[in-house]
């Protein structure tokens, strides 16, 4: 009995085997992914990516990637990474049929475009840069917290990056419940909110009770007709939708010099450094002259489109504002297409214009009041991906301008 249980037992083992076998070479030899070029491991399992977010060093990775492979490279058994940039308005142009390849539905992540639109619809005249003009009497006192602490901190080792992202964060308080969250003026990770995200687990819990307890608190005080935050246009349900401020009149009325710097440096540092990832529509589509079966995942990476010689020249590399000041009109429009920094076509960043606001008052503010010195002991800072990239280690010390320091 035990022999023909063992004989069993073989039989079932040997059967599973080939299964698993005839399973791997189909996914390996799977029709129009079978050619592209990739890493060994990633033709027939996950581990290769789920090991770059383990890594955190995906904005270098996929570069080194496209570096070795070409403009197509597989990275999963149903995954391909796209540098091409002619790829970039079939993918996500606003008539695109590649679907946005996501589990969870919000404004923010629902794959029905149409669903996208209808939810972005209400609330995106309050996103445009002239209605968030309105709410600048809300920033600039952020600002000035920001200044009075280096003045304060003067001489001293200061983390510019977690003091940028303590000051984004009061900014997004001030102007949605007309309070900071107080990470400034308490010069800390506020209930350790920042540290929590990061971690990533605790995200929805953390961010979810502090968005409660603002908004019961807001719900508490008098109802004031002179309120023009976030949250009293949403309370009021406003249907009415104002025309948003171009991109080009944007531009227009802030420093040309700043926004150059600015631009430039989303370009060399996008704050996502992962693909974007769509799904190919049912009937296929071709792409860098592969032709890829409905169902696959494609996506660019900004961390590598902006890079590409081609398009932003040959020293794409180097961190060069002029590129945006003296190219030709031509040459700058052909820049701007392919700027990923807030992604692309109907599903571009619905809170670009909030980071802009921000980033035009703060560096400013900063280079005006005050001379910065590298203080580290290493020769520049690290950064780290898990999806958005963050920087570590951006020390520096502050020095008031016009102040001689021995």
């Amino acid at each position: 009995m035990s022999l023909i249980t063992e004989d069993k037992i073989i039989i079932i083992l040997t059967v599973l085997l080939v299964g698993w076998l005839v399973s791997l070479v189909r996914t390996i030899l799977r029709p129009g992914l079978g050619k592209v070029p990739g890493p060994w491991l990633a033709k027939f399992t996950q581990a290769w990516r789920i090991g770059l977010v383990w890594k955190g060093n995906a904005h270098e990775e996929y570069k080194s990637l496209h570096d070795k492979y070409g403009p197509i490279v597989r990275t999963a058994p149903n995954v391909v990474d796209i540098s091409d940039p002619t790829s970039i308005a079939i993918i996500y142009g606003i008539s695109s049929k590649f679907l946005k390849n996501e589990l969870m539905d919000s404004m923010f992540t629902t794959a029905d475009p149409h669903e996208h639109k209808a939810l972005k619809r209400p609330v995106a005249q309050k996103f445009s840069m002239s209605s968030l003009r309105t709410l600048e009497y809300l920033v600039d006192p952020c600002s000035d917290i920001f200044a009075k602490a280096m003045l304060d901190l003067q001489g001293q080792v200061v983390d510019l990056g977690e003091w940028a992202q303590w000051y984004a964060f009061d900014v997004i308080g001030a102007i949605t419940f007309s309070r900071r969250f107080g990470f400034m003026e308490n010069r800390k990770d506020v209930k350790n909110i920042i540290s929590g995200i990061e971690l990533g687990l605790a995200y929805a819990g953390i961010v979810g009770q502090m968005v409660s307890d603002c908004i019961r608190e807001y719900d508490s005080q008098p109802y004031s007709s002179e309120r023009a935050d976030f949250l009293a246009y949403f309370r009021q349900e406003q249907k009415s939708t104002g025309q948003q401020m171009s991109q080009r009149d944007l531009m227009n009325h802030l420093m040309n010099n700043l926004q150059a710097c600015i631009k430039e440096a989303l370009r060399m540092h996008p704050a996502v450094s992962y693909p974007l990832e769509r799904v190919v529509p049912p009937g296929g589509a071709r792409l860098c002259g592969e032709y890829l079966p409905g169902g696959t995942i494609v996506g660019v990476n900004a961390a590598v489109i902006h890079r590409e010689r081609d398009i932003f020249g040959q020293d794409a590399d180097t961190f060069q504002p002029e590129r945006w000041l003296h190219s030709s009109e031509e040459r700058i429009k052909l820049m701007d297409r392919h700027n990923l920094a807030f992604g692309a076509g109907a599903r571009t960043c619905i809170g670009k214009n909030i980071s802009i606001m921000e980033m035009s008052k703060f560096v400013p503010q900063v280079l005006r009041q005050f001379d910065l010195e590298w203080a580290s002991s290493e020769p520049g800072w690290r950064v780290k991906t898990y999806w958005f990239a963050k920087q570590t280690g951006l020390l520096v010390r502050f020095h008031r301008r016009g102040k001689i320091r021995v």
